[in-house]
């Protein structure tokens, strides 16, 4: 029984580097989301196995394997916070799993962080939980050699794996201007390197000897001298400044200035003899790094390059403008307002700051639940909004976590957070007393606090991601584990010793299993087989539904609904998939009407109703789907005129989840204009350009409207406003000026 227990700690430290190394590496190309998704998959399904073999050590021991750590509390409190919010929420489904389909952030992964955090510090020693923080940076290795030609050479290796081309044009997004490797977008690359680079840095003032940190067999050599390893340090910290810096995220370079800042100003506060001296290495190496920021350049300077080639810079910042809001932006539409600047970056996050305070002050104390953050902010979206070019824009995140948990949990879920963040700085500045440590743990523990301090920064104009939330829970690992060995005058209770001390001492060491343990044993191994089986469903039902998606946008409405219907099959909750499934349904009943099959048109009509009512019914709060259930309608109007009325109601039910939205009401305004009520409609669409006052097809649409009405002075001033303030010179609205007669 023994062995068995010693080949579960083994277990446990094998998948513990695997998600180290591993989580940023992963993506696919076939599914809705490529990336955050994936990540998640892959991290439930690596706690599944690091619980269940945590659950097995405790069966085989008959004990409660459990040690007290001082973030035992204030993780417990942050979650049972998480918990109450969820059951309050707004849409609990959503927060329970998250945003369909990052899935970060909601309850589930919450518990999933926190059962990491229990499994690593109640089985694994500060040796192991310090080889796991060696993987992890080796990993940000990785992912910076991966992200370094696509800016160098153009060449993606994302590409090269998914299309088996040697060119970046497999994304949307100009990645050679701002890379992002395996990671999804540029500033959730480079708060990962940030976060890791103070951890880099620490290594390289102290580098270990990877055979004795890795505990390799002897027959594997490894050049090992000191000179050998400092170098290699070199390079990987080079590495990953270089595409940090390829990056271009101005949020990632603030981390890391205010990480750096944290690290050597505590040296120095440590150090109380020659600090010059004694931090020569430190201070050479980030000399290194500022000359290597000026040869590069960032969000804020300009390279060596650009500074000898003036153009070169304004060219690169306006390619730098076109992509400055790239976090969790899903546009919804293309942009038709012409004319429109692309709104600077900082002007949207104030918009969207602006609406999370709303929210807040809507449900101050637990929020609107978490991840709701995608519905309660159409409810109070900010007039503002309207002016921005991504007016249209769906935001599930308010690109700050701070105010994303005031405005998803509330005031209350917001404190958890502070003090479990709070709980692990105290224990960073308690254990870096000299008395209580020596020169190497300080430096870690000092790196370690960087890391957090670059984890917040980041967050703070952003929002966390799997990866970087990976980190942060093997932070908090380590954290927890070193006060557990060097605390002092802290009674710590070994919870199994509780329990074992029920049974004789030699009882307890060799104690034999019964048919129970066995019985217990099978149970959980078919527990686990069961959560890893729905892990792949869920995976799977993706699957379908991303190629549904597909054929859907390919006008192939047929192949899409039979991938949507095996999405439903494997998850028949998710609300999505049946809104997708409703607009299919719709588009088929077209075809069938306009191929003269009347019956079958009327058959997928009802059925597109009917499957409309249930995505409502499954969630109510979602904007985009009150959206869609309008275009249904729109569209089955080509076929019954008594539709319009429905999709004239629904845009209605879209403007009450969204009052400052002008897009519905300019729908709803030309539904009542083809209806033959034109008095109502001008009274609408002029409610449209008032919360939008540049919103081009409106003004154009009210223009025609007045045209229609033989009042040519009323269009003629629409047409006018546009060519003055939208769109100058448009050569097609001048000639429609000069030969407009009513």
């Amino acid at each position: 029984m023994k062995s068995w227990s010693r080949t579960c700690k083994r277990l446990i430290f094998f998948f513990a580097n695997l998600l180290a190394i591993a989580t940023p590496f992963i993506f696919t190309g076939v599914n809705k989301e490529l990336f955050e998704f994936n990540k998640i998959i892959f991290v439930y399904s690596l706690t599944i196995l690091l619980v269940g073999c945590w659950l097995v050590r405790m069966i085989i021991h008959q004990q409660i394997l459990f040690k007290k750590s001082p973030l035992d509390i204030p993780l417990l409190l942050f979650m049972v916070i998480q918990t109450i919010s969820t059951f309050f929420s707004i849409h609990p489904r959503t927060s329970f799993f998250g945003f369909y389909t990052r899935f970060h952030g909601g309850l589930l992964s919450t518990i999933a962080y926190s059962l990491i955090y229990w499994t690593l510090v109640n089985n694994l020693n500060l040796k192991q939980l310090k080889a796991l923080l060696f993987t992890t940076v080796i990993s940000a290795i990785g992912v910076g050699l991966y992200a370094l030609p696509e800016r160098m050479l153009g060449i993606s290796p994302s590409c090269i794996i998914l299309k088996g081309k040697f060119n970046t044009d497999c994304w949307v997004q100009n990645v050679q201007t701002r890379v992002f490797a395996t990671l999804g977008q540029p500033n959730w690359l480079a708060a990962l390197l940030s976060m890791l680079l103070p951890v880099q840095i620490y290594f390289f003032l102290h580098p270990p000897e990877i055979s004795r940190l890795l505990k390799l067999p002897a027959k594997i050599k490894i050049v090992d001298d000191m000179m050998a390893r400092r170098l290699f340090w070199i390079a990987g910290i080079v590495i990953c400044m270089t595409a940090l810096l390829f990056t271009q995220s101005r949020s990632g370079l603030l981390g890391l200035g205010a990480a750096m800042l944290f690290f050597t100003l505590g040296r120095f506060l440590l150090i109380k003899k020659q600090r010059i001296k004694a931090n020569a290495l430190l201070l050479s190496l980030l000399l290194g790094l500022t000359l290597l920021t000026f040869i590069v350049g960032t969000g804020f300077t300009p390279s060596l390059n650009q500074l000898l080639n003036n153009n070169s810079f304004r060219l690169s910042q306006q390619a730098d403008q076109t992509s400055s809001i790239e976090s969790t932006i899903d546009q919804q539409e293309d942009l038709s307002d012409q004319g429109i600047l692309i709104s600077p970056s900082q002007d949207i996050r104030y918009v969207v700051w602006q609406g999370a305070l709303n929210v807040w002050r809507r449900y101050p104390w637990l929020g609107s639940g978490p991840e709701t953050f995608g519905y309660s902010y159409y409810l109070d979206r900010p007039k503002e909004q309207n002016l921005l070019s991504e007016w249209d824009f769906l935001y599930n995140k308010a690109h700050n976590e701070f105010l994303n948990f005031l405005a998803n949990t509330g005031l209350v879920g917001l404190g958890s957070y502070i003090i479990l963040m709070g709980t692990s700085f105290l224990i960073i500045f308690k254990k870096t007393d000299p008395s209580r440590s020596n020169k190497s743990n300080q430096d870690l523990l000092l790196a370690l606090g960087g890391s957090l301090i670059s984890f917040n920064a980041t967050n703070f104009w952003g929002f966390s991601t799997v990866s970087v939330t990976i980190v942060w829970i093997l932070i908090m690992s380590y954290l927890g584990k070193y006060h557990q060995k060097y605390q002092q005058g802290f009674s710590q209770i070994n919870v199994s010793k509780k329990f074992s001390s029920l049974l004789p001492e030699d009882d307890n060491k060799n104690r034999k299993l019964g048919f129970l343990s066995y019985a217990t044993l099978l149970c959980l191994l078919l527990i686990m087989a069961h959560l890893l089986l729905s892990l792949f469903t869920i995976w799977q039902a993706d699957y379908h539904f991303a190629l549904g998606e597909a054929y859907s946008k390919a006008n192939s409405p047929g192949k899409a609904v039979e991938y949507l219907q095996r999405a439903i099959l494997l998850s028949p909750k998710e609300a999505i998939f049946y809104d997708e499934l409703a607009d299919s349904y719709a588009s088929m009943a077209v075809e069938f009407y306009e191929a003269g099959d009347l019956e079958a048109s009327k058959q997928f009509s009802q059925l597109a109703i009917e499957t409309s009512d249930k995505t409502i019914e499954l969630n109510p709060h979602h904007f985009n789907f009150f959206q869609t259930r309008a275009t249904i309608f729109s569209k089955l109007a080509q076929i019954d005129d008594q539709y319009l009325e429905e999709a004239k109601e629904a845009f209605v039910a879209t403007s009450m989840l969204s009052p400052t939205h002008p897009k519905p009401i300019y729908h709803q305004a030309i539904i009542e204009w083809i209806q033959g009520d034109s008095d109502q409609s001008i009274v609408t669409i002029k409610k449209a350009i008032e919360l939008k006052p540049n919103y081009h097809n409106a003004r154009y649409q009210l223009g025609q409207i007045y045209e229609s009405r033989g009042e040519c002075d009323l269009a003629r001033e629409q047409y006018q406003y546009i060519l003055d303030n939208l769109i100058p010179n448009d050569p097609n609205l001048l000639k429609k000026i000069e030969e407009l007669e009513c």
